[in-house]
């Protein structure tokens, strides 16, 4: 009867027997000998862990715990931990330590790696030299350690010992919880801190140093640059070795000091030192509050004088100190010249404080109109030159006068006669016209 005619046995163990031809053994025919296996014989030969050779077993003690077996002294003693590589030893719940002389202590931690230890639960450990002893804790690179909870370590040589921190570079600190250190021997101290660089430090809570050689010691300050220092709570330095002492002050430049409260400065060598004091250029000191202290001020657009009734005026001290002085009028001052043919004369303005531009009319022979709409009126003098041309009249001399307007003060009146009374053009002729408005 052939194998595929016969019917197929459905709980066979492996005490049940197999027929096998064993071709190496020629005692019975040519072709090879006839024999009987156990099923139990086959699966040995096929599945090595069930025969003589085996590659697991279980650890020292520990439930379910499991270890490579090999010569190196290894051991998984937690319950459900694994061991595997060489010298590793998984002593926590769940645990895993593989590589070269790697521990896995925590529960359910994994080092991997060389001589790294995962001690926190949860941490993880790999690289070389790393350990990570903070619960949740990671650490990767070389000789790092995490001991903050939830902290990592990477790079070389770095260090994450605040809660959630995070140290990454080469000789870097994070001690603060939730701070950051990156770069080369920075330090991370302050909570939620953060230093960048090389050889920064970030000691206040919140605080930012980045640069070269930089320090933030105070909450939420901020140094950047090199050799700077923000020593003031919410402060900010930049630059080349300057300091923000005062608190929400800002220092920049070179060797330059912000020591007032709010104080600002930015230049080489000078100091703010008064409370909103600002400071911008060289080898200057300023201690003075709410004032501004400049070397050279070079100011690019001057407005005219506005409608408002009181103009004022800058002047200067023997100290360099910035003055105002409030005059008591507007001023209107102008040459103007008519031809004897009549219209509007031209004008050369010499002065014009009255926030307006005046417009000029030509209304009859000897009558002109000055508009000064939008100014804002006061008591109001006219004063009139007395240089002319006398050659259009026949009069034995000249007459010119202004006024305001009796009916619209805005309105200023010119006329120009003999002493007779005739009225002519033409003898404006540089002639002065000085308009004053009082405030």
């Amino acid at each position: 009867m052939k194998l595929t005619d016969r019917i197929q046995y459905s709980a066979a163990s492996q005490n049940d027997l197999i027929h096998i031809v064993v071709t190496g053994d020629t005692s019975q025919n040519p072709a090879g000998s006839s024999y009987k296996v156990s099923l139990g014989q086959v699966i040995a030969l096929i599945t090595p862990n069930s025969g003589n050779i085996q590659y697991w077993t279980s650890g020292s003690t520990g439930n379910f715990s499991l270890k490579t077996i090999n010569d190196s002294g290894l051991d998984s003693t937690g319950n459900y931990s694994l061991a595997e590589g060489y010298t590793t030893f998984a002593s926590g719940f769940t645990s895993h330590a593989e590589g070269g002389y790697t521990t896995a202590l925590g529960d359910f931690s994994h080092a991997e790696g060389a001589n790294t230890t995962a001690q926190g639960n949860t941490s993880h450990a790999e690289g070389y030299l790393s350990i990570a002893s903070g619960d949740y804790s990671h650490v990767e690179g070389l000789s790092t350690l995490a001991s903050g909870e939830a902290s990592h370590a990477e790079g070389g040589f770095t260090t994450a010992s605040g809660a959630a921190s995070h140290a990454e570079g080469y000789f870097t600190t994070a001690s603060g919880a939730a701070s950051h250190a990156e770069g080369h021997n920075t330090i991370a101290i302050g909570p939620s801190g953060h230093a960048e660089g090389h050889n920064t430090i970030a000691i206040g809570a919140a605080s930012h140093a980045e640069g070269q050689g930089t320090t933030a010691s105070a909450p939420s300050s901020h140094a950047e640059g090199s050799g700077t220092t923000a020593s003031g709570n919410q402060s900010h330095t930049e630059g080349l070795q300057t300091t923000s002492s005062g608190n929400q002050s800002h220092a920049g430049g070179h060797f330059s000091i912000a020591s007032g409260l709010t104080s600002f400065v930015h230049g080489d060598n000078s100091i703010a030192g008064g409370t909103n004091t600002v400071v911008l250029g060289a080898n200057i000191t300023g201690n003075t509050a709410n004032t501004t202290y400049v070397d050279r001020l070079n100011i690019k657009t001057v407005l005219t004088a506005s409608t408002a009734t009181t103009v004022t005026n800058l002047v200067i001290d023997s100290n360099g100190d910035l003055f105002k002085t409030t005059t008591l009028y507007r001023v209107y001052t102008a040459l103007l010249t008519q031809d004897q043919s009549g219209g509007t004369p031209t004008t050369t303005v010499l002065e014009n404080t009255l926030g307006v531009i005046p417009v000029y009319t030509y209304n009859s022979i000897g009558h002109i109109t000055i508009d000064l709409s939008g100014v804002t009126t006061g008591a109001t003098i006219v004063n009139m030159g007395n240089y002319g041309d006398t050659s259009p009249i026949s009069g034995d001399y000249i007459v010119m006068r202004g006024y305001p307007s009796f009916s619209d003060i805005t309105k200023i009146k010119i006329e120009t006669s003999d002493n007779a009374g005739t009225f002519y053009d033409g003898i404006l002729y540089n002639t002065a016209i000085d308009i004053r408005i009082y405030n």
